[in-house]
């Protein structure tokens, strides 16, 4: 089926025109709809999604704002504020949400719907995400034996990761979602008293999330934030029992050490390894 076009008015031709200065309800404006594309104008003036309910769509959404403001709130607790040029990616069936847009000023969103491609993201850790990512690292952590003192999930960083993991101290920790729902994530700090040399810390997913691929794009963001961050080389460790892990970091050019690095304060663990930027 050929691209549709459908015209909002005979001098349509600018995102921006034509706002209505008073708006009863939401305006939704079709401006291309294909077999696997659509993308719709959004004007808002004051709106809200009804009380009772959520969004919770079949397609993936990349929404932007444009003009105005607007706060999304998601059905795990999440609510995320854009302003003009602010975007969001909101995968399939991830229930959502308008809980405010500007009273005075219309509120113009550019949506794109098209099938879902993947159905998780990754993204940088929230404080409104630091409840479910500890009781993953706890859970994962026990499945492995990693349980008190010389373990990453025992660390006092795991009941409050967003307050550990900013820019300020050149650490950074992302979450990843699966059909809207926290499943893991992995972060990526300086390690103790060694200048240069970072460490890749807590990549944990529970077990649906396995086998998706996402525990490589957790390690490759991590990875290329250190990159970024200007770090030589980087260090983990973790438990011989982590076989997928183990051979995860061995395809991303991880090598194995004799023994820890000075700066680790992981007794508990029994496998070091180290990747050298560069190389």
């Amino acid at each position: 089926m050929p691209a549709t076009l459908a015209a909002l008015n005979d001098d349509m031709n600018n995102l921006l025109s034509s706002l209505p200065a008073n708006l009863a309800e939401e305006q939704f404006d079709a401006l291309l709809t294909t077999p696997g594309v659509r993308i719709e104008r959004i004007v808002s003036l004051g709106h809200t999604s009804p009380a009772e309910g959520w969004y919770d769509q079949d397609e993936d959404e990349w929404v932007l704002v444009l003009t105005g403001s607007g706060t999304l709130e998601f059905a795990d607790g999440r609510r995320q504020a854009l302003a003009p040029g602010d975007y969001l990616y909101i995968p399939a069936h991830q229930k959502h949400r308008v809980c405010h847009t500007h009273q005075t000023q219309p509120t113009v969103w550019l949506a794109v719907f098209f099938p879902p491609q993947n159905r998780y993201a990754i993204t940088p850790i929230t404080a409104e995400d630091d409840a479910a990512i500890c009781r993953i690292i706890q859970h994962v952590g026990a499945e492995f034996g990693a349980v008190g003192e010389g373990f990453g999930p025992g660390d006092e960083e795991v009941l409050c990761m967003s307050r550990h993991y900013c820019l300020e101290h050149h650490s950074r920790y992302f979450v990843a979602r699966l059909n809207g729902e926290i499943v893991g994530g992995a972060g990526l700090a300086p390690l103790n008293g060694m200048p240069g040399v970072c460490e890749l810390k807590k990549l944990f997913l529970l077990p649906a999330a396995r086998g998706h691929g996402i525990g490589r794009q957790l390690a490759d963001a991590c990875l290329d934030f250190a990159a970024g961050q200007g770090f030589a080389s980087c260090y983990l460790d973790t438990l011989g029992n982590m076989s997928a892990a183990i051979c995860l970091y061995e395809q991303l050019g991880f090598r194995h050490l004799k023994a820890p690095l000075a700066g680790s304060v992981h007794g508990g663990c029994d496998v070091w390894m180290l990747k050298d930027f560069g190389r």
